[in-house]
């Protein structure tokens, strides 16, 4: 009796080590830097033990806006996830809604981004959104997504 008590132990307690380790591997893991610049928008983000943030600036003197972004990262082999927790406008100039404002206030509701991505060049990756719009960006990276993902660069400076 106290073998298949010690058996059930032992097997509970590789479960939990197990599942301690793929959460580690996939989140908490991550220490990156991301920038990603398109016409009008730029993102800056950082990613450390899981915990994300990223400020989103539309750059227009008469109508722009800057949101600050926090969210829970996952990285597995090459996509990107995150849970976002809290988004807040912390700047705007002028009236009228610009596309990151209406992208924001629609997103509002939707707690998940989901991020394909290819390896570029040592520093540089190609992400893939589907949701909630499709979108290609390439993003500059420094530092590491996660133990389980395809991406493994060691604290390479963003070059610009």
């Amino acid at each position: 009796m106290t073998s298949i008590r010690s058996v059930n132990i032992i097997l509970i307690v590789v479960i939990i080590i197990g599942f301690l380790f793929v959460l580690y591997g996939s989140s908490l893991s991550c220490d990156y830097n991301m920038t990603v610049k398109t016409e009008k928008t730029v993102y800056n983000g950082v990613c450390q033990f899981g915990n994300t943030s990223w400020i989103e600036q539309y750059d227009d003197p008469e109508n722009g806006s800057t949101w600050y972004v926090k969210a829970f990262s996952f990285s597995y082999g090459n996509h990107l996830i995150y849970i976002v927790t809290n988004r807040e406008q912390v700047h705007k100039s002028g009236n009228k809604l610009n596309p990151l404002d209406i992208f924001n206030i629609q997103a509002e509701n939707i707690q998940i981004l989901r991020y394909e991505y290819y390896d570029i060049s040592n520093n540089k990756l190609a992400l893939f959104s589907t949701f909630p719009e499709e979108h290609i960006y390439i993003a500059k990276m420094s530092g590491q997504l996660s133990l389980f993902s395809s991406k493994k660069n060691t604290l390479i400076p963003i070059m610009y």
